[in-house]
């Protein structure tokens, strides 16, 4: 069987793309007419803040070398960035030379560079060496691809789970391939398995194999899953046989592209009459496939053309392509029986209700969300439309431990250079997560080694403390010889007495400095003065940092706060005023030993506290007494 017959939309792939790739000859003469201005606008406009001054400079100096590692320093797909980011509403949109004439075609520039070293495989890639632990990405969009290459070079052995039987999710099955031809992402995911990552297809989590199973089998987990499914259109019979979800047209239209499923199968047909509400990109690209079904389409958009979400180019190609346009017309319901046959609208602009435009189908591109009963299956704290909700510290943790996730799963459908920058920053916050797991692993092991005199003293004395406060009396206990401690904790007042002793110190031995609230916050300089005055006139040499489980103050939220002001009937003016010293002071950390941890790397970044402390960190129970020491970056060093 022929290319052709396997694939009966190949002129999609054979159709000239307008924004063709430039020569190196070319290349060159458009990176010389850089400014190289000494406040680059261009990278201010880039959400990855990319170098591109630097990248284009080498470019116009023919090193291209040089160019690609001021490029991948930031961008781990710069041939797809390069192809498919609306720069010319960011790097582009915000080049000087705009202002008065032709931007420079960064774009173009940076695939450019990026092609010639892939093609030439100049770039240094050095396979994993898979010895610092396990991490399963679910979805091989760009959240999951990003993550799953920089976590490869940090010798992570990576597993990617995909549901679909090809790698690149909204790459491969929402772009089509008459804007961003599949060879460049699987060239992308060639370089990814040659870094040792894995994937595993057609596994869909929560469906195959359970979320539960794959924290039990890896180190950490990384939901990447993006947003497939549509949102209806909120009308009168929009469930009717015709209606047509964006994403989903677009998928099966790649399944044929693919092989994997037949022309007839496809819900347009040549002839259709065909609208598609909305007009952000999605919408745009839904519509130029239609067109190419050899169907008549129109968009349909309840706000003016200024108002459209889709790039100005893509909107400008889409009209050259013949595709009609109908602005502020609000669908009201759709029309027909038991198969569309139009949909109502109503005029926005001259409130004219009630007129019908006729149609064979309706595609809906109004914009997508989570999938909710993969959602559901994760069992990880979301929001009601799905989008899963995770911390900063560490970066991308949801509500359950050692599970992540990042890109438009979590921030919403945006950009294809978001959910990439999404996933770097994830990976190192599961990195950091993984290293500080092991250690603690280590330091249960042999918990000796890592302790130092003066906790290991401290863990006897609070033995012997746990066991007399069972008994129902206190003695007071030995002082055993040891340097001058401070010890910093957000414990409540009524609490204090029980600290000393617990901890194996006499009354008032210690420097004990209450904290009201935020400990783990950045800005708690009464606290640093506090310890200053330990530190510099009372020889404190060991900080201790204790929480304490089961903390309510642990838990709070500005946001929290502010609705329970809000309910007791407090003035809305004055929640709005106080809110952002809330927020500076309410503690966002709700695990207990994250806090600590984040505490003590605060205090030892500290210019005002000398070298040579010895910062440590501890959880107290409040009702037993019992301490345990956590590891922190100050014992990893």
């Amino acid at each position: 069987m022929s290319q052709k017959e396997k694939n009966p939309l190949a002129f999609f792939h054979e159709e000239p793309i307008s924004d063709r790739d430039y020569t190196m000859a070319e290349a060159v003469a458009e990176a010389k007419r850089c400014l190289n201005c000494r406040v680059p606008q261009c990278r201010n406009g880039c959400p990855i803040e990319n170098e591109i001054p630097q990248f284009i400079h080498e470019v116009a100096q023919g090193n291209f070398g040089a160019a690609a590692e001021y490029i991948y320093h930031r961008s781990d797909f710069p041939a797809l960035c390069g192809r498919i980011c609306p720069r010319e509403t960011q790097c582009e949109g915000s080049c000087v030379l705009g202002k008065k004439g032709k931007h420079i075609e960064i774009g173009k520039l940076e695939r450019f560079v990026a092609d010639l070293v892939l093609d030439n495989h100049i770039l240094d890639d050095v396979p994993s060496k898979k010895c610092n632990g396990t991490v399963a990405i679910v979805g091989s969009g760009p959240a999951g691809m990003a993550a799953a290459q920089d976590l490869a070079r940090m010798d992570y052995d990576v597993t990617i789970f995909e549901s679909s039987t090809q790698p690149g999710g909204t790459l491969t099955y929402g772009i089509p391939t008459f804007r961003l031809h599949k060879e460049y992402v699987l060239r992308e995911v060639e370089r990814m398995e040659q870094l040792g990552v894995t994937i595993r297809y057609e596994t869909k989590v929560g469906r195959d194999i359970s979320l539960d199973k794959l924290a039990e089998d890896f180190d950490a987990v990384f939901i990447a899953v993006g947003t497939m499914e549509g949102w209806k259109l909120g009308v009168e019979n929009d469930h009717l046989s015709g209606v047509i979800d964006a994403a989903q047209f677009l998928y099966q239209v790649e399944q044929v592209q693919l092989g994997e499923e037949q022309l007839s199968r496809l819900p347009v047909k040549p002839g259709d009459t065909v609208l598609v509400v909305g007009a952000g990109n999605v919408a745009i690209d839904a519509a130029r496939t239609a067109l190419r079904l050899k169907a008549k389409v129109k968009i349909v958009y309840r706000r003016g053309e200024k108002n459209m979400k889709c790039l100005p180019s893509e909107y400008m190609e889409a009209k050259e392509e013949g595709i009609q346009f109908q602005f502020y017309s609000a669908p009201r319901a759709v029309v027909g029986t038991d198969h569309v046959e139009g949909l109502r609208i109503e005029k926005q602009k001259i409130l004219d209700d009630g007129t019908m435009v006729p149609a064979d189908k309706i595609i809906a591109a109004i914009g997508n969300r989570p999938e909710m009963d993969i959602i559901q299956a994760f069992g990880a704290e979301a929001t009601e439309d799905g989008y899963i909700e995770s911390r900063n510290i560490p970066y991308g943790m949801t509500s359950r431990r050692g599970i992540f996730a990042a890109g438009d799963v979590v921030h919403k459908p945006k950009t294809v250079v978001l959910a990439m920058r999404e996933g770097k920053r994830t990976a190192a916050g599961i990195d950091e997560y993984i290293r500080a797991k092991h250690m603690m692993e280590e330091v249960n092991k042999d918990k000796e080694v890592h302790m130092s005199e003066l906790i290991q003293q401290i863990e006897k004395a609070n033995a012997a403390f746990v066991e007399e406060h069972k008994a129902g009396g206190l003695t007071e206990v030995s002082k055993y010889p040891s340097r001058s401690v401070a010890i910093l904790t957000c414990m409540d007042t009524r609490l204090l007495d029980f600290l000393e002793p617990a901890m194996g110190l006499k009354r008032g031995e210690a420097k004990i400095i209450k904290v009201a609230g935020n400990t783990a916050g950045r800005s708690f300089n009464s606290v640093v003065g506090s310890l200053m005055v330990a530190v510099y006139e009372l020889h404190v040499t060991d900080i201790i940092v204790v929480g304490h489980e089961d903390c309510g103050m642990l838990h709070t939220t500005a946001e929290g706060l502010c609705k329970k002001m809000f309910e007791a009937g407090i003035d809305p003016a004055i929640i709005d005023d106080v809110e952002p010293q809330l927020m500076a002071w309410a503690d966002p950390i709700c695990d207990c030993e994250e806090s600590v941890r984040v505490t003590v790397r605060n205090l030892q970044r500290n210019p005002y506290l000398p070298g040579g402390i010895h910062y440590h960190g501890a959880v107290i129970h409040p009702d037993t007494g019992a301490v345990r020491f956590v590891i922190t970056d100050a014992e990893k060093k």
